[in-house]
């Protein structure tokens, strides 16, 4: 049985819904430890882009971006947040460019689930 991380990104690569699936994560795994945020970094990496190159187009410090990239950081200047300090959608123009997206709504997309 693969561990919830793995199971994760295979039902990210194939296509399927992860809310449909019930899987045994271990409190060590990747994904329960990481918020979906993770997305973002996982995005920047496969575009070989720095933490200060992004940081930069988003116009806001390596330290900041790497913060919220680990779900721990809620920036104004990269999402709009709700009543208890949740980040609700970004916000950040640079850092949809720089990422490659048309669109800020495109990059929530991707943000929230991993999908275009």
């Amino acid at each position: 049985m693969p561990f919830g991380d793995t199971a994760m990104r295979l039902c990210d690569v194939l296509g399927f819904d992860r809310a449909e699936l019930s899987l045994d994560i271990r409190e060590t795994d990747a994904i329960h430890l990481h918020p979906s945020s993770t997305f973002l970094r996982d995005r920047r990496k496969a575009l070989d882009l720095t933490l200060a190159e992004v940081a930069m187009a988003a116009g806001v410090s390596a330290a900041t971006l790497s913060r919220f990239e680990r779900g721990s950081e809620r920036s104004q200047a990269l999402a709009s947040h709700d009543a208890e300090g949740r980040a609700t959608e970004l916000v950040n123009q640079g850092l949809a460019e720089i990422l490659q997206f048309a669109s800020i709504d495109e990059l929530t997309k991707f943000w929230k689930s991993g999908y275009l």
